[in-house]
């Protein structure tokens, strides 16, 4: 989720601010579509050791210092699935927040939260503005946890 988070903010934080004219909004959209593309492709990941076993050795080549990491080894030789939600993953807390510092986060998250973003630019709903920074809205009493996007359109806040 780390990862998928830093990647959310270059992408909805600043990279929107890139849109001056109409053809680039088409473009930003493309960018985005072409990302959850290679996401949907790292989905597999998860589930997939041999595909898991080549993506980490490519990687371990092309940054060494990955290599040192404490469980790096150990996820590589993992033969279960890894990177799911609790209770379907084969691997513990610990191997599975390492897959997810290491990778986008996989599963169906990041590249739905940015389907959904492109159908919001799409269809022009709104204002819509990106909570990524601010998780947690804090109130005197208590706290509010919102969605990722909040649109607002004549008045009316939707998450």
């Amino acid at each position: 989720m780390i990862l998928a988070d830093y990647i959310e903010y270059l992408f909805l934080g600043r990279g929107y601010y890139s849109v001056k004219k109409k053809e680039d909004k088409s473009k930003f959209i493309k960018a985005i579509l072409y990302f959850v593309n290679m996401l949907m492709r790292y989905d597999s990941l998860t589930v997939d050791v041999e595909l898991r076993k080549k993506v980490l050795d490519e990687l371990g080549r092309e940054r060494p210092q990955i290599t040192t990491e404490e469980e790096y080894e150990r996820l590589k030789n993992f033969d279960g699935s890894v990177g799911l939600k609790k209770g379907e993953s084969d691997a513990d807390d610990k191997l599975n927040r390492y897959f997810d510092t290491i990778l986008p986060k996989t599963a169906g998250g990041l590249w739905h939260e940015l389907l959904a973003y492109v159908f919001l630019l799409r269809n022009d709903v709104g204002y819509i503005v990106p909570l990524l920074l601010s998780q947690r809205l804090l109130s005197l009493e208590d706290h509010v946890v919102p969605p990722d996007f909040q649109e607002d359109k004549g008045g009316r806040t939707q998450a």
